[in-house]
């Protein structure tokens, strides 16, 4: 709406202006009082008063005279004006859009501006009356003209937004209509003339305002409840993977009180089965938002699964971190008689695609990342967080040793051979992590740029298995080894055993050779317990056990 520019003939003057010629009738007043006391003293003590005072006093009015009309000519003075000057100060009060009042702590008005004067019932008798009057009469302001009221009297800023049914004045033609002020008041800082604090109050009507929000409000409403009773489900997710929305229809199908549903309560984990989180939780490298059409099983609250269909959208910010997502979400647990095949069939095959316990992908002809099933980003260690997946080439996901197999047999599968070896490759993530890759041509078609199948076991446990076995082997070919040992060393134990008892027989207890002999045979009984042992582990023998006597076997 155009607005008509201010000029001489349209400014808006003030309604009061307390200070209005005030200062400037004073000191014409005062002058007038002291000339003419001089005038009475002369013409009662004249023939008193010598002539040379006269003279003087005479010239001095004469003299300041002069100054004042050449300091009239040059600007330094001007004749006072019936009216208050409109200077800047004064032009911005008086063309604000709502009304100002300029009062002080205890509601004597100093000045009121042109809008103010513009509300039924501010002026009474041509009188301005007190913001907190001007409210005096309507219920439902009595409490925040109070507080505002207080807040004047202790110098403090504060506002209200006060509710009128009626409006100011209380129209008949407009009496169903609530009308909204919005009263503010704040201290103005203290200035010369000014002999006591003031506060500038100010009174707008902010019922369009307030209609524009509430019917934004009511449409902003509607448009929840269209969502959220529509035929098909919805649910928002920020990029932690926590739900922040989901419809009634999306909870009802889950088995979710909407009720009780606050946001962030539940995670994309909670809803989606297996890895199917992985794959809503990505977005292209670029930025771009971009449509995808993903079959896919949802959980229940009770366990159960319900194949679904999502329109999932999901993008990454400038920073490259994943943005909040929206997914539209479609029931496929029924379809109408005629597409019920072609239903069941894609829903077996998203099932197959998205729960096998293998990574899926496809490629383009650089071997770069078309598409991939639930499990790729938990067999690759990827978290779609972090980065996009999406036309990242597959050499990165892998370590620099296997390159050149990979490339190999990419360039194989691109060529259409019915054969291409499987490329065992280390994940280029930290840890042991190990995969195979299985490389395949994809059948092409027109506008897709899938060329490549690969198909990824993850091999880290069985490559943990195999380590293991070979261990076991070795420790079984020492077994073996250590078995032969001990038994050709059993014999040895043997011969020194029966030549101990034969030197034994020979020697008394009080021969002198008597202890060394018997120390002989005790470490040869000995190392015969310990080739037992021995024996028996290499043979896999059930070793029995006993109860030892401690103390003997520590003397002994």
């Amino acid at each position: 709406m155009a607005s008509t520019p201010l000029g001489e003939d349209n400014y808006p003057e003030p309604v009061f202006n307390a200070g209005r010629g005030g200062a400037g009738l004073w000191r014409v007043v005062l002058l007038a009082a002291v000339l003419i006391i001089a005038a009475v003293v002369f013409s009662m003590f004249g023939e008193q008063i010598p002539t040379e005072l006269v003279m003087t006093f005479v010239g001095l009015l004469a003299v300041s005279g002069v100054f004042f009309l050449f300091g009239l000519a040059a600007g330094l003075f001007r004749f006072a004006s019936t009216e208050d000057q409109r200077t800047i100060s004064h032009a911005v009060v008086d063309s604000l859009p709502f009304g100002a009042v300029i009062a002080d702590r205890d509601g004597k008005i100093s000045y009121v501006n042109n809008q103010y004067g513009n509300f039924s019932g501010a002026i009474t008798n041509g009188v301005p009356v007190s913001v907190p009057r001007l409210f005096a009469g309507y219920a439902d302001a009595g409490e925040a003209i109070y507080r505002l009221s207080r807040a004047a009297k202790d110098g403090r800023s504060a506002i209200e937004d006060i509710r009128v049914p009626g409006g100011l004045g209380g129209s008949q033609a407009e009496a169903g209509r609530v009308f909204w002020y919005r009263v503010s008041v704040r201290p103005l800082p203290q200035t010369d003339d000014a002999r006591t604090p003031l506060v500038a109050w100010s009174v707008e009507d902010i019922t369009r305002d307030r209609e524009s929000n509430e019917s934004a409000f009511r449409d902003l409403q509607r448009a929840i409840d269209y969502l959220d009773h529509s035929p098909s489900g919805f649910f928002s997710a920020d990029a932690q993977g926590r739900i922040q929305y989901l419809n009634s229809t999306l909870a009802d199908w889950l088995g979710y009180d909407l009720a009780e549903f606050n946001a962030g309560q539940l995670e994309m984990r909670d809803i989606v089965r297996g890895d199917g989180a992985s794959l809503l939780m990505r977005g292209r490298g670029d930025g771009e938002i971009r449509t995808e059409i993903i079959d896919i099983d949802l959980v229940r609250r009770n366990g159960t699964a319900l194949p679904v269909r999502l329109l999932h959208r999901a993008a990454r910010l400038a920073d490259g971190e994943l943005g909040e997502t929206r997914t539209l979400v479609l029931d496929r647990s029924s379809a109408p008689d005629t597409e019920e095949e072609l239903r069941a069939a894609e829903v077996r095959f998203s099932r197959f695609f998205n729960d096998t316990p293998f990574a899926i992908a496809t490629l383009d002809g650089q071997g770069r990342i078309v598409r991939t099933n639930a499990p790729f980003g938990r067999i690759f260690r990827w978290s779609g967080e972090s980065k996009s997946l999406e036309m990242r080439p597959i050499h990165e996901l892998i370590g620099e040793a296997s390159h050149e197999r990979l490339k190999r047999a990419l360039a194989d599968a691109s060529a259409q051979r019915s054969e291409v070896e499987p490329v065992d490759a280390v994940l280029s993530v930290e840890g042991d992590h190990a995969v195979r890759l299985y490389i395949s041509a994809s059948e092409t078609s027109a506008g897709s740029p899938e060329q490549i199948n690969v198909y990824a076991l993850d091999m880290t446990d069985q490559r943990k298995l195999e380590a293991q076995f070979a261990q076991s082997q070795k420790m079984q070919a020492v077994g073996q080894l250590a078995g032969g040992v001990a038994h050709d060393f059993n014999n040895l134990l043997t011969a020194i055993i029966g030549f101990s008892d034969l030197l034994l027989l020979k020697h008394k207890p009080g021969d002198p050779s008597f202890n060394e002999l018997m120390q002989i045979k005790q470490n040869a009984n000995r190392a015969a317990g310990l080739t037992r042992q021995l024996l028996a582990f290499s043979r896999r023998q059930t070793l029995r056990p006993q109860v030892l006597e401690l103390p003997l076997i520590v003397d002994d």
